[in-house]
């Protein structure tokens, strides 16, 4: 078995090619940014020691293995990954927590089969990473307190509403923005933009 339904991101040469991953398997990392696996996922066990390299690509890669189960066989997944080479600085546990809570809300958003679509691109000197599913939605009323602790729009046993307000702090601390723009029945995108550093030459 496979562990994503279809897994399609950008080729070397342009446009966005197919390829199948075995269970167990992770993508590899995308060229030219630079190189650093997390030895631990989502920080467990890891103290809080400063900012460091990361590399968003394998963050994401590491994240969509944990949430292996509750995808396979019923998500498709759909990277299209900058190639360009950049310089990202993130607390990692943090960032890592940042990403699989977004990630798991889009999975819990979708009830049946769905896509999630996972694009990252440079804007001068700033990483834009979104994160786009084809789930339930978010009512207008909703949309706005989604960053609120303890607020939360989940079934009962889902989440209790801490996951996006960290992931706010998280990403307010690396001084870049997030924002969520959602309708009801339609999926929901939640749009990251963080400063890094260009790599020419």
């Amino acid at each position: 078995a496979h562990l994503f339904n279809r897994i399609e991101q950008r080729g070397a040469h342009g446009g966005v090619e197919t390829i199948d991953l075995v269970r167990g398997q992770l993508c590899a990392p995308a060229v030219g940014v630079q190189l650093r696996r997390p030895k631990d996922l989502v920080g467990i066990g890891v103290a809080d020691t400063g900012y460091e390299l990361c590399n968003v690509h394998s963050v994401i890669d590491d994240c969509l293995q944990i949430l292996e189960e509750k995808i396979i066989d019923r998500v498709s997944i759909q990277k299209d990954y900058a190639h360009e080479p950049f310089t990202l600085h993130c607390n990692l546990r943090k960032f890592n927590q940042t990403i699989l809570s977004i990630l798991t809300n889009s999975v819990q958003a979708i009830k049946g089969a769905g896509t999630i679509y996972i694009t990252t691109k440079l804007r001068g000197n700033s990483l834009e990473l979104i994160i786009t599913d084809t789930g339930e939605g978010i009512d207008k009323e909703s949309i706005g307190k989604i960053f609120d602790p303890f607020f939360t729009s989940k079934d009962p046993g889902q989440g209790v509403g801490l996951g996006l307000s960290f992931a706010y702090e998280t990403i307010k601390e690396m001084e870049g923005s997030i924002e969520y723009d959602s309708e009801k029945g339609k999926g929901t995108t939640a749009k990251i933009v963080l400063p890094i550093t260009v790599n020419k030459g």
